[in-house]
């Protein structure tokens, strides 16, 4: 198994938790703790598709979501005050993001449409 690091980490805001003390905490755990429990259990996240979806615009973006992932896996992974999005696909871990708790959602569409 391979693990793909080329993640996109965003700010929830200028004043939001990105010091500089506060990203060299989640390097050092990313590269400490998340790196090497993803190696060993790629499948340890939360599966994406088993949260409940209420609305009809939710259920749409699910369906584009589905379809793009294709026979991969899309998973949430917690770590501290964070949420690392990443997919599992052919034997492959791929971060895709990673959320301070502050964020709300991630933004599928840019995401996958711009090629992050």
């Amino acid at each position: 198994m391979t693990l793909k690091a080329g993640c996109r980490v965003e700010s929830p805001g200028p004043a939001g938790p990105w010091t500089a003390p506060a990203y060299d905490a989640l390097l050092a755990e990313l590269d400490a703790t998340v790196i090497a429990n993803l190696e060993r259990f790629p499948q340890m996240g939360r599966p994406l598709f088993d949260r409940r979806v209420d609305s009809v615009e939710a259920h749409a973006a699910i369906g584009r979501l589905a379809r793009a992932a294709g026979t991969g896996e899309l998973r949430e992974y917690l770590c501290g005050d964070y949420l690392l999005l990443y997919a599992y696909m052919a034997r492959m871990v791929y971060l895709l993001s990673i959320k301070h708790h502050r964020q709300l959602s991630f933004d599928f569409e840019r995401l996958w449409t711009e090629g992050y």
